[in-house]
Formats: C-alpha cells, sequence, structure tokens
C-alpha cells in the first residue's frame, strides 16, 4: 500500500487534503518518529492519520488529546 501519516485538524481524521503531511509510513510496528515542520501549532491537531493515497483510503487513525 501507498500508506502516508497524516495530522488531522478533524477528529475522524477523513479530510487528507487539508492535513499536514508527515511522509510515508516508515514501519507498521517498534517505534518511529516524525519530524515536525518549524512553526507548527499543534493546538488545532485532533488527530494522526494512516492513508493511502493511491486508493483514497483511510486505513487508521488515533484521536489526540
Amino acid at each position: 500500500p501507498d500508506l502516508f501519516v497524516y495530522l488531522s485538524k478533524e477528529q475522524d481524521g477523513r479530510r487528507v487534503e487539508e492535513s499536514l503531511n508527515l511522509g510515508k509510513l516508515k514501519a507498521t510496528d517498534g517505534a518511529f518518529n516524525y519530524e515536525l515542520p518549524p512553526g507548527i501549532d499543534l493546538a488545532g491537531v485532533k488527530s494522526a492519520v494512516v492513508w493511502c493515497k493511491q486508493f483514497s483510503v483511510l486505513f487508521a487513525h488515533a484521536e489526540l488529546n
């Protein structure tokens, strides 16, 4: 799959076109990190999203508190 990680202002993560693309999914298990661009305000971020670009399908999302 063509999986990418996004930070979304939506709790359900469905609007990736308005989300911050952090890049390709690095792994499917274990711990890994993504660098955030400088100056990003995380106050409005409500979910982390794994999205398949090729098929425009939501694979997973996690609400952030």
